[in-house]
């Protein structure tokens, strides 16, 4: 078919095309340049930004920390950066007498609380005795010391602070978390004003200011209805190591009763990982502790159920990933001769640098898992704590029982020879 009239020439229509396709490719050629100019300089523009002293010091003082530390970790948690923000602490809010005995005669509790604490408490707080010798472990909180190598802790439901303080007068960085205002009341803690928070996680969330290297919590959470869970899971992700133990029995407002199955589906969708090999060598501890059947200074056993039965262990990656808790799991790293038998026991260990022949030299002073403060015996932080409970020590107590059988044995040789013992008759 021939060329119309009003068609452009051949030549012209190529011309075009090759006009367009010049320009378009000049177009690029000129913007790549320019687009990495303009990246260039706006990272430098930041750069700039974050080094002016204004900006470090005055409008966002968290920059500095930000470039000094690259490990400084960011969780956003129902919209709020846990890491990077202080939380505010509720206080329960307390009843009158009076009022505590409508609260009382509404739910027909005719022996009020009976055998637990909480005087002043909501329904939904107390729950604590005196002294649970389910829930202390004195053999578990030594391993976790010197093993898993725990120099900040809190303690999620402490009650009236048996077990955080051992931990305090053992040199841990120690925070009691409490709801009950009753508990802090009659709190142990050497020193409450900066190692006791009183928090009722019914009326909202709190986390401790820093990361710790552990949470320990026993016989808490149960008590905490799940509507108010994520009130208290910011504490579990601040720490590298949880350790939390669950109730399979009734209780003062045992409101979540569960197997270890549903608390490990719980709390690995909430980010941490379950461990059976930690959970396991726990559970041991603590049930050799009972196998050895001290009596306390009260008389009875450290039976340690709770732990030994229903402790599970958890680890944080996200906490115990970060440099300032590489020290954890202190476990020493060289070699100090065979096991109680050659093939089937771990080697015995210590810690290196200690001997001349090492090749290495001793590790540095923050990898160093936490030491008594004279020797290698723990034997005064333990006793202070044991006066503190008890009001007497493990060894006083046994050396009372000992002389108290010995004065019964004489009285009952007396006894049996006639109240005068053997005399020869003339």
């Amino acid at each position: 078919m021939g060329q119309q009239a009003d068609d452009p020439p051949h030549h012209e229509s190529y011309a075009q095309r090759l006009g367009c396709y010049a320009f378009r490719f000049g177009l690029r050629r000129v913007a790549v340049p320019l687009q990495v100019f303009g990246l260039l300089c706006t990272l430098s523009g930041l750069v700039q930004l974050f080094r002016h002293p204004s900006f470090l010091d005055g409008q966002k003082p968290f920059a500095r920390k930000l470039l000094q530390d690259p490990s400084t970790p960011t969780l956003y948690y129902d919209g709020v950066d846990i890491f990077n923000t202080k939380a505010v602490a509720l206080p329960s809010i307390t009843l009158t007498e009076e009022e505590q005995q409508l609260v009382f005669a509404e739910k027909n509790l005719k022996n009020g609380r009976g055998r637990y604490g909480g005087a002043g408490d909501g329904l939904h707080l107390g729950g604590f005795t005196d002294l649970d010798m389910d829930g202390i472990s004195p053999a578990v909180w030594k391993l976790m010391v010197e093993w898993f190598g725990v120099k900040s802790l809190v303690d999620l439901g402490c009650g009236k602070g048996v077990s955080a303080a051992w931990f305090a007068l053992h040199g841990v960085r120690t925070v009691c978390a409490e709801g009950s205002a009753d508990a802090a009341r009659q709190t142990l803690l050497p020193r409450p004003a900066e190692q006791l928070v009183q928090h009722d996680f019914s009326r909202g969330p709190w986390w401790p200011e820093e990361t710790v290297d552990a949470v320990w919590t026993v016989e808490f959470i149960e008590h905490v209805q799940r509507q108010h869970l994520r009130n208290y899971l910011p504490v579990l992700k601040k720490a590298a190591l949880v350790f939390v133990s669950h109730s399979t029995w009734g209780g003062w407002h045992h409101a979540e009763v569960h197997d270890a199955r549903w608390w490990i589906a719980k709390y690995t969708a909430a980010g941490l990982v379950y461990s059976k090999t930690l959970t396991d060598l726990v559970r041991r501890t603590a049930a050799k502790e009972y196998q050895d059947r001290r009596p306390a200074p009260n008389g009875k056993f450290v039976y340690a159920q709770h732990v030994s039965v229903h402790m599970l262990v958890f680890v944080n990656p996200a906490v115990a990933g970060l440099r300032k808790h590489d020290h954890l799991f202190a476990e020493p790293g060289c070699y100090g001769g065979k096991g109680e038998n050659e093939w089937f026991s771990k080697p015995r260990l210590r810690q290196c640098g200690t001997k001349d022949e090492d090749l290495m030299g001793p590790l540095p002073e923050e990898y160093q898992p936490l030491r008594p403060l004279r020797g290698d015996s723990w034997q005064e932080q333990d006793e202070a704590w044991e006066r503190l409970v008890f009001g007497k020590t493990f060894a006083e107590a046994d050396a009372q029982r000992a002389a108290a059988a010995g004065t019964a044995a004489g009285s009952a040789a007396a006894a049996a020879t006639g109240g005068g013992g053997w005399k020869e008759e003339g």
